[in-house]
């Protein structure tokens, strides 16, 4: 009868295997930081890499106390060159405005009119250039103090401007300028009609931005929010979003005939967003 030998197998000891894991991760961090050093890691990679490392931190942040989101409004804020108070915006904009104020009665309104005794055209105004450069310069400061107030709501980035083509496209233009992002004007009326939804429709633009992405409206003015409910549906009937609307001033002419602006965005979710309020 065979007999089968029990050769005793040989098995790497632990502290070997264990030895061997830490050496090769030793190795493969050396290399990692070394790639990353002189330029040859992958960007998406080092993108991945870093955004971990950067949730992590935060989240060490928020344990021992500080206020992350609020750094980081104050952050974005800082990058805002236009800088006033909200006192000194607020007399910027009646300087801005009083010479452009008709004073006559008339009515105002191209749905439910009303009657008023004064009308501020600054969408006539700022076809002069520096009116409409000073406009988006008030702007811009009033938006850099929306983001850096701790009391505020979060303020959200956005990717571009879009703004009402029969508003003040002037002041948009600047403003879109100030902050190096694209300009998106609103038609109301369609400019062609397709079988498919087609961006180009109801805006223009030099490119189409990405789906998905987020709109800043701003405009001289809204007195009813009909042109600015407008845009907003469009926008997002093309699958954009849009939370935030800042004019220079915000005539209340139709809140005692409860068309007030502000009430309206504020149904459809956009905050409305002015330096100055006027009868």
């Amino acid at each position: 009868m065979d007999q089968t030998t029990n050769l005793p197998i040989s098995l790497p000891a632990l502290d070997s295997i264990f030895g061997w894991i830490v050496l090769t991760v030793l190795g493969l961090s050396t290399v990692f930081f070394v790639f990353d050093s002189v330029g040859f890691l992958p960007r998406w990679l080092q993108r991945y890499v870093y955004r971990n490392r950067s949730a992590q931190t935060i989240d060490v942040l928020r344990e021992l106390g500080f206020e992350v989101e609020r750094v980081k409004r104050k952050n974005r804020a800082a990058k805002i060159s236009e800088r006033r108070s909200a006192d000194q915006l607020k007399e910027a904009a009646k300087n801005l405005t009083e010479p452009a104020t008709l004073r006559k009665k008339l009515m105002v309104g191209r749905i439910d009119a009303v009657s008023t005794n004064s009308f501020i055209d600054l969408m006539g105004a700022t076809c002069e250039p520096t009116k409409a450069v000073h406009a988006a310069q008030l702007l811009s400061s009033h938006w850099r103090n929306l983001i850096g107030s701790s009391g505020e709501q979060d303020i959200p980035d956005f990717d571009f401007v879009v703004a009402p083509k029969a508003g003040s496209p002037f002041i948009a233009y600047e403003f879109a300028k100030l902050h190096q992002k694209p300009l998106v004007l609103h038609n109301e009326q369609a400019k062609f009609q397709s079988d498919d939804e087609d961006f180009a429709a109801f805006f223009d633009a030099e490119e189409k931005p990405k789906d998905g992405a987020r709109a800043l409206m701003v405009d001289d003015s809204t007195t009813g929010g009909r042109k600015a409910a407008d845009t907003i549906r469009h926008l997002r009937e093309a699958g954009y979003t849009v939370s935030d609307f800042l004019v220079v001033f915000e005539p209340l002419t139709k809140k005692k005939i409860g068309r007030n602006a502000a009430e309206r965005l504020s149904n459809v979710q956009v905050r409305l967003h002015s330096i100055i309020e006027t009868e």
